[in-house]
């Protein structure tokens, strides 16, 4: 009875003993995985385009804009006279993808602000609207 009684006090020093050394590591894990869901929605740290993806793409001098709309080919021949690229992509990725993007994108007009100067997407809008202007008005007398 005794050496049963000890066998059963050595279980419980045992699961008291297992219970304090993971009682912190669960804590720790709680916490990563909090930190990673956090990061993954508001950032979209494991999407495909986000801040540590655009930081990567400008060391390889890859200067290029995201845009989850249709895509425009005289967007693309702006973009390209301007030094940078314009990619489409498919616009059902969800909200991490989205929020990827718009940090991307962040990053990436800071460094076209750089090389293009500060005022590159006023010039770009202008430069396009008078693309679109032109292309339409190709279009109606085309039509005539």
């Amino acid at each position: 009875m005794n050496k049963a009684n000890n066998s059963i006090s050595e279980k419980h020093k045992i699961a008291g003993l297992v219970k304090k050394i993971n009682r912190p590591s669960f804590v720790l894990m709680a916490f990563s995985s909090i930190g990673m869901l956090a990061c993954h929605y508001y950032w979209g740290i494991f999407t495909p385009y986000n801040y540590l993806t655009a930081k990567q793409d400008i060391l390889n001098n890859k200067i290029q804009i995201i845009d989850t709309g249709p895509p425009n080919p005289l967007e693309q021949k702006v973009a390209t006279s301007m030094g940078f690229q314009m990619i489409h992509v498919s616009c059902t990725k969800g909200r991490p993808f989205y929020n990827g993007i718009k940090h991307y994108n962040n990053v990436m007009h800071e460094a076209i602000k750089q090389k293009s100067g500060s005022d590159w997407q006023e010039r770009f809008d202008s430069t396009l609207k008078s693309l679109i202007t032109e292309s339409t008005s190709q279009k109606v007398m085309e039509k005539k």
